[in-house]
This record gives C-alpha cells, structure tokens and sequence, in this order.
C-alpha cells in the first residue's frame, strides 16, 4: 500500500461479539511470529462492540475454556480456566499506528517524527511498523468494547508487546471502554500522538497499567486499574524518546491530561503509583 495521507486509508472492520484466539511461537524471536493485530500507518480499523457484544482478542486456551470448542487441534485443555495473575503472554497485542506527531530526536534539534514500534526486531517489517508525522487530527478509525486478554508474548528477554499499543494515534481516532487483562507488559502504552480515550481498564497486567512516551498530548476520563503482585507501577509517563546522539527534551512533551482514574494495588506489592 502506498502513502495514503490524506486519502480513504483501506479498514478492517471486525463486527460485535467476534472473538478472536491467537497464539505465541516457541521459536519466534520478533513481533512478526506471534499472533498479534498491527494496524499499519495507511491502514485503518473499525472495530466497534457493544455492552452485549464485545469484541475479544483472547488466547487460545481461554477461548477453548470459555465456549467448549476445539480450537489448536489438541485435545485436553478446554476444561483449563487461565489465571490472568499468571497466564499471560500466550500471544501478542493489538497495535494502532498512526500519523500524529511524536518525539524521537537523532540530535539535540533534530526530531525524526517517526519511529518503528517496539515488539518488533529492527527493521523486521520495514515501513510497516513506523508510526509518526505532522497530522494531529489524524484517524485510525474506531475501537470500542473490546476486551484484550492473555497477551504479551516475551520474543526476547524483557522484549514483551503491550495489550493495546497506539503509535502516533491521531485525535481523529475513537477509543473507549477497552480492557486489556493479564497482559505480561504495559496494559495500554502511547507513544506520542494526540489520541484521546475513556473508559479503560487494565487489569492484573505485569508491567505498567498505563505508560505515556514519546510526548503524547491526549485527553483520557475514566481509567480503572487493579494490579497484581506481579504488576509494576500504575503508571509511567516519560517525555521523549530519543537515538544515537538525540535528547529526551523537545517538542512535543509528554502533556497528557488524565480525569477520573482509579488504581486498586495490590495487597503485598510494594511498587508505588
């Protein structure tokens, strides 16, 4: 696909109640032998559930566990309930790249305004993991009651991939009343952009429930989160990225504005919010 700034971008559009089980690789060692959904820059989703049919993206033993059916071939392990504490990382994440702007200087002046997203080794899918641009406005098209479960699949040491990844998200995007659940990194990360959200919910992930990078500009309402002892902190919010000789400072900062966010810890974790 070619550069589709300012045209009809092509869009997946997954319908309400779909569910969708995927898996890890136990030999892979980048993004691109897990099972994951990546939107890229010039694509678009619309995957819009409702309160009585969401939308889930779930592993493969939970989706045999929930509705009884055969879903790898192998037989034995739909009566297995997963333990979100523990089980996840059987596969990816969801991944919505966009043309917003970011943070990410090779110098002291110099900003790139892209980036290739993490989850993915070097140039291991070229163009179509970079995330970036000039567009504020700019849209990805919509995801709502959906809820993201048992992902993070580890490819490399501490080389995990977030529940719901947004790369230069644009404001044009429509996010709301997401879950991400058992995820083994971040349940949500932004990297840059100026998506705004509400309603979500992180729940028993192993890394941050919600992590801000690369100067994300958003507006969020409405975020929930219970941690486990396994989890990190509640959130972490960073200015800018940065390679080679680049700064961590510059345009844009980090100036997110979150309203109405409440964080359950857990009961032994020592971590702070």
């Amino acid at each position: 696909v070619g550069d589709l700034t300012g045209a009809t971008r092509p869009t997946l559009t997954i319908e309400p109640g779909t569910v969708v089980a995927l898996s890890g690789s136990t030999t892979g060692t980048n993004g691109l032998d897990v099972g994951a959904l990546v939107i890229t820059r010039d694509g678009a989703i619309a995957a819009d559930g409702d309160e009585t049919h969401p939308i889930v993206f779930t592993s493969v033993a939970e989706a045999e566990y929930l509705y009884g059916i055969d879903v790898d071939g192998v037989d034995g392990i739909n009566d297995i309930k997963p333990d979100p504490v523990v089980d996840g990382g059987a596969w990816g994440g969801v991944i919505i790249l966009g043309r917003a702007p970011i943070n990410f200087y090779d110098s002291e002046t110099n900003n790139l305004g892209e980036n290739s997203i993490e989850g993915f080794a070097t140039n291991a899918a070229g163009d179509s993991i970079l995330y970036g641009g000039s567009d504020e406005s700019d849209s990805s098209g919509s995801l709502s009651y959906m809820s993201i479960r048992f992902g993070g699949f580890e490819f490399a040491a501490d080389e995990e991939i977030n529940g719901l990844t947004m790369g230069g998200v644009g404001a044009g995007t429509s996010i709301h009343h997401i879950e991400v659940v058992g995820n083994t990194d971040d349940g949500f990360e932004w990297f840059g952009g100026t998506v705004n959200t509400s309603h979500l919910f992180a729940l028993y992930c192993q890394d941050e429930s919600f992590d801000l990078d690369e100067g994300h500009q958003g507006v969020h309402q409405y975020w929930f989160a219970i941690q486990s002892n396994f989890s990190d902190y509640g959130t972490e919010a960073d200015g800018g990225n940065k390679t080679g000789a680049g700064v961590k400072t510059g345009d844009p900062m980090t100036l997110a504005k979150v309203f109405n966010a409440t964080y359950i810890g857990a009961p032994d974790a020592n971590d702070a919010f």
